[in-house]
């Protein structure tokens, strides 16, 4: 368990099916009721969750205030996914994971943030301790998909635009992003939170 201070939410992994089923729940109560993103993959309006057989097979993470869950991510190597996202898919399509083995790549999506905890310390702790457990893993380029007004934040955390529209759709469009793990110039040139963070990484890990 990852505690920053006891002030702020509590980020853990999520392991039983009890956890993952209230991690779905909060993605639906964001996701769906909250932003309108009815076209994404995993939606469950009956049981009211968005999820799909990868929150089996990859590792969640969710953030707690009590025992109430106020954010979440979602992080893994595309090796373990018997079936990628179509976002991925295109990505790796047009060349972005020339260069490296299936197990090098990993991915990050499926963030979700409560409205009253948004802004940039949440989503960079979620985002760290993704980080952490796919450098662990043996990952060396993450890619996420992020929605336009979220592309600043993305670019100063170290990722890379590689200009890729995931959908089309006026209310759904993200953008294909890539962050290299090992690129420790580009992330001290940029100042990047992650900087430090990847350095003891790599120092412990590898």
């Amino acid at each position: 368990m990852i505690c920053i201070t006891p002030t702020k939410p509590l980020i853990t992994p999520v392991t039983s099916k009890t956890e993952i089923t209230e991690v779905q729940k909060f993605r639906y109560k964001i996701l769906v009721e909250e932003f309108g993103l009815n076209a994404i993959p995993g939606i469950d309006h009956r049981r009211r969750i968005v999820g799909d057989h990868l929150d089996d097979k990859l590792s969640l993470f969710a953030a707690y205030a009590g025992d109430r869950i106020v954010g979440t991510i979602r992080c893994g190597l595309v090796s373990r996914m018997t079936q990628k996202p179509a976002a991925l898919d295109q990505a790796l399509a047009a060349g972005y994971g020339e260069g490296y083995l299936p197990e090098q790549l990993g991915i990050c999506d499926r963030l979700a943030i409560a409205a009253e905890h948004r802004g940039i310390w949440l989503n960079l702790e979620l985002s760290t301790a993704a980080c952490h457990s796919l450098v662990r893993k043996g990952c060396t380029a993450c890619f996420c998909w992020a929605r336009p007004r979220l592309c600043r934040l993305y670019r100063r955390l170290g990722f890379r635009d590689l200009g890729i529209v995931a959908d089309g759709k006026n209310d759904q469009i993200r953008r294909v992003m890539r962050l290299e793990l090992s690129d420790l110039t580009h992330l001290k040139k940029i100042n990047s939170p992650f900087q430090e963070i990847l350095e003891v990484a790599y120092r412990t890990d590898r």
